[in-house]
């Protein structure tokens, strides 16, 4: 069993399958993929507010379990470069697109960085095999689970953008101001930018608000008044959410709070999306008493990971030493090389790494 560790910003949280398809198909996508995602932290807030527009109540409490966000929306090179087609025009623009390529292109990436693709049509996750984008793609399940990349939910779009468990009380994704954080009707000539230049609100994440409106994964639906774990939105719908505000859009339309929703086959020139992947639950080894495990890591010189198990088990590193890991983990300094985990339980362990500065 091969695991690649991959950096996703100041703090990573990864462990991602490699398969036998390649990683990636280019250096900068590579690099993109390593270094332009950011760890949100899980935790509980209070999604939508009661003294806005009617459907972004009631405030309701909402918890979100950990997932990796990419700090940008999708740019045309890399949506390009991931679907074989031809950029429409600059390269770090933020790609406009339907909510059905947008999954599409979710379970190509996947398959690249050879990791469980999320969505499946008709009973297999081949894009290749959904028939040409239209209603018929409404039927799409998502599978939470796997470790491929996504479309964030409705819930954990507006977690993120509030700074995940800070939770920042700023009116846009990183201040009050919107013209800092946001290419919006007033300053962005009318016109989308290349993503990445405004500031980025306090999880390091750009252009939460503006540049591009964000597909979600939901169907549109009503809120509820109950707490909720991990929400997906409405069972059905005719209508997908998107969230953000965009070059478009006037400063009402940017709030962190602020709903929209459109036929997921309609394109429009200022809506996009980001991907994310989820991180809870780390991967799962199953083994014997005895029993190893191998796992390959390439970390950046003079970092260290944290190898954590949900019980009791013994790591050996490459070099033999061995680190008795406990349920809050121990750190242990390392820039490259195999660890090999043989079970003392024969359990399924759930594994997370952790790579910090």
């Amino acid at each position: 069993m091969k695991f690649k560790a991959m950096r996703t910003g100041a703090f990573a949280l990864a462990m991602v399958c490699a398969g036998a398809a390649a990683f990636a198909q280019s250096a900068n996508l590579r690099s993109t993929l390593q270094d332009n995602f950011v760890t949100v932290t899980g935790g509980t807030f209070t999604m939508g507010r009661n003294d806005g527009e009617a459907d972004e109540s009631p405030a309701h409490r909402v918890t979100v379990s950990s997932f990796s966000m990419m700090d940008t929306e999708v740019p045309q090179w890399m949506y390009a470069e991931v679907m074989g087609v031809k950029a429409s025009s600059g390269g770090n623009i933020p790609k406009d697109a339907t909510w059905n390529d947008a999954i599409a292109f979710c379970n190509k990436l996947s398959v690249l960085a050879g990791l469980e693709p999320c969505y499946t049509l008709n009973g297999t996750t081949n894009v290749g095999l959904w028939g040409s984008s239209s209603s018929t793609w409404n039927a799409v399940s998502c599978n939470f689970k796997a470790n491929g990349y996504r479309l964030p939910t409705e819930a954990e779009w507006e977690y993120a953008a509030r700074g995940g468990s800070r939770q920042d009380s700023y009116k846009y994704s990183g201040s009050n101001t919107l013209d800092d954080v946001a290419w919006n009707i007033n300053n962005s000539k009318d016109k989308p930018h290349d993503v990445g230049l405004m500031k980025p609100n306090s999880l390091g994440l750009y252009d939460m608000t503006g540049n591009q409106y964000e597909w979600c994964w939901d169907w549109y639906g009503e809120y509820g008044t109950r707490a909720v774990s991990d929400p997906t939105g409405a069972s059905e719908g005719t209508y997908r959410v998107y969230r953000g505000g965009s070059w478009h859009s006037n400063a009402s339309y940017c709030t962190v709070f602020r709903r929209g929703c459109d036929r997921p086959q309609r394109v429009i020139s200022n809506l996009g999306f980001r991907v994310v992947r989820s991180l809870s639950g780390g991967n799962s080894v199953s083994t014997s008493a005895g029993q190893s495990a191998s796992f390959d890591f390439i970390l950046e010189e003079g970092s260290s990971i944290k190898l954590i198990t949900s019980d009791g088990a013994t790591w050996t590193s490459s070099n033999s030493s061995v680190v008795r890991i406990n349920k809050k983990g121990k750190a242990m300094a390392v820039s490259e090389g195999t660890v090999t985990l043989t079970s003392s339980t024969g359990k399924t362990l759930r594994v997370r790494v952790e790579e910090e500065d």
